[in-house]
């Protein structure tokens, strides 16, 4: 799934329009401007979407047998070393910079993660992987989280860095920044534990979505949104217009949080549906099962109740499979009914 968002984002169009006849290969938004990608990871960089980019710079991580000691040695701090250089040097209309070790690399010093006295986090640099949950010990889960909240923490440290680089740079005031993830990570909120999961539930595909405007206050965007709106979100912004999820940083916007064409869709590599969510619910396709789930009172989905409104579950199909076609054919997202939007069953 994070390969199939990024080039999603880097192309301006939902993966379900880039399946197939060769349509991966289409023109991108960024060939029209100067851009630049900064990398930890050689396969995004190998990735046929990434040679729109005029210079790719990869500085590809290790895993340490045990984590760092110095923020400065971390895989993270590596990429953030290099992207700062690049903005300094560069002249570029827009720098993508791709992190890959936040989920694979666990290297943060240690005094990033918040435990108490009793928990000893783990000294591995190594992610866990393949975990059974019912058969872990809650305080091994416990122990990782923190770990993973260590990293995260590491992640605000340096992006606090690269505000303030930008703030000190002559491209203040006209440098929009944004930060969004192409993926979640769930944490056993549903039986899974680590980003090598393939069940499509919340924490996996809903991440947060951070921007920050000149002269506006920094906005998390509370809506339903999809990778290819970032493109269009960044190329609207390079153009001087308000196209995008732009449109959200406003009174104006914030009113269309419970828009009758808030939802969002997700596909497999091959096009097909595996996810389709309004503000109210949450329809999941997984192997040849059909699960529905309440929002957003079930933020884990962990509630499986499409036995218990089978007029909803059917409803949401049938939008699924239109929200499918809209978005196949580049056309405007379809309106849900207000039976749908009203959240009854």
């Amino acid at each position: 799934m994070s390969h199939q968002s990024l080039v999603s984002m880097i192309m301006g169009k939902h993966s379900a329009a880039l399946v197939g006849d060769g349509r991966e290969h289409q023109k991108s938004w960024i060939g029209n401007i100067s851009a630049e990608l900064v990398t930890d990871d050689y396969q995004i960089a190998e990735l046929s979407a990434a040679s729109f980019f005029e210079n790719q710079t990869v500085i590809p991580y290790l895993i340490p047998d045990v984590a760092r000691q110095d923020v400065e040695e971390t895989a993270m701090g590596d990429l953030f070393a290099g992207g700062l250089e690049v903005i300094a040097e560069a002249g570029s209309d827009l720098i993508w910079l791709h992190l890959s070790s936040l989920t694979r690399c666990w290297d943060a010093p240690r005094s990033l993660c918040f435990v108490d006295d009793e928990m000893q986090p783990p000294s591995d640099a190594m992610p866990p992987s393949n975990v059974q949950i019912e058969r872990t010990d809650p305080d091994q889960l416990l122990a990782w989280m923190m770990v993973y909240g260590g990293q995260v923490r590491l992640l605000d440290l340096l992006l606090g860095l690269l505000v303030d680089r930008i703030d000190e740079s002559s491209a203040d005031g006209t440098t929009m920044l944004v930060v969004v993830g192409t993926q979640g990570m769930p944490l056993g909120e549903t039986g899974d534990f680590g980003c090598s999961s393939s069940r499509y539930r919340s924490p996996l595909l809903h991440v947060p979505l951070l921007m920050r405007i000149p002269g506006r206050a920094s906005l998390r965007c509370p809506n339903l949104c999809q990778p290819f709106e970032i493109g269009r979100t960044v190329e609207s912004w390079l153009a001087g217009e308000s196209g995008g999820l732009l449109r959200h940083a406003s009174p104006r916007g914030w009113a269309d949080m419970n828009a009758s064409t808030q939802w969002t869709l997700s596909v497999d590599e091959q096009g097909n549906w595996i996810s389709f969510q309004s503000q109210w619910w949450h329809l999941v396709s997984e192997a040849s099962e059909t699960m529905l789930f309440r929002k957003p009172d079930d933020r884990f989905d962990v509630n499986d109740i499409a036995g218990r409104v089978p007029v909803v579950r059917d409803a949401m199909q049938r939008h699924a499979t239109a929200a499918l076609r809209n978005l196949s054919e580049e056309m405007d997202r379809h309106p849900l009914p207000f039976d749908i939007l009203s959240g009854s069953w």
